[in-house]
């Protein structure tokens, strides 16, 4: 690997971690033009340490292109093997929204449907797709513009709900959000379970 990867894991996961600190750090007026840089190598690295494989075909890479987890699935389990992905998120549903929802002593939000005037149960999606954003940008099928973006979307809304700064019902016009200690606890995960 390059020269950056040859440092210590734990100190490019912390310099990951800080970068999605600073993206939460940003100021509402600031336009996505000021998130800082993030190098898709090093991301590339940290996934690698974590367990996934990016010497695939390109065909079995071709789908970490598409804007969702729904088309980018098959990519995923072609990276990181689809139990991998099952379980990461199982420990999500299971053992990590339980756990916020207690020390918040509050529920994630869920999608809102305005045409039925209804909730969905799916309070996961933005960790998912957190998951497939990363793991699209390291594989290169996603732009540093287009990732970085996103991932200043879903960090925002992920501070806001975290200090319950949005009104109901929640819209979350199309990217959903994932709590602030997320980045973190999903790298923990994926340490103690890589395979």
């Amino acid at each position: 690997m390059t020269e950056i990867n040859e440092r210590p894991f734990e100190e490019r996961q912390a310099e990951l971690m800080d970068w999605f600190k600073k993206v939460g750090e940003m100021k509402p007026e600031d336009g996505d033009e000021k998130i800082p840089d993030i190098d898709r190598q090093l991301v590339k690295g940290i996934l690698v340490d974590l367990g996934a494989n990016f010497e695939i075909s390109e065909d079995a890479m071709k789908p970490l292109s598409q804007p969702t987890n729904k088309y980018r699935r098959p990519g995923l389990d072609a990276v990181w093997g689809k139990d991998k992905v099952d379980a990461f998120k199982a420990w999500i549903i299971g053992e990590f929204i339980p756990e916020c929802e207690l020390r918040s002593g509050r529920e994630f939000h869920t999608l809102y449907d305005p045409e039925t005037q209804t909730y969905d149960n799916n309070k996961h999606s933005g960790m998912m797709q957190f998951f497939g954003e990363l793991t699209s940008y390291a594989s290169g099928k996603v732009t540093e513009e287009k990732y970085k973006s996103k991932s200043r979307t879903r960090i925002t809304k992920g501070i806001k709900q975290e200090y319950g700064d949005i009104p109901e019902p929640y819209i979350p016009k199309g990217i959903s959000s994932f709590p602030p200690e997320f980045p973190q606890a999903a790298m923990n995960y994926l340490m103690v379970h890589k395979s």
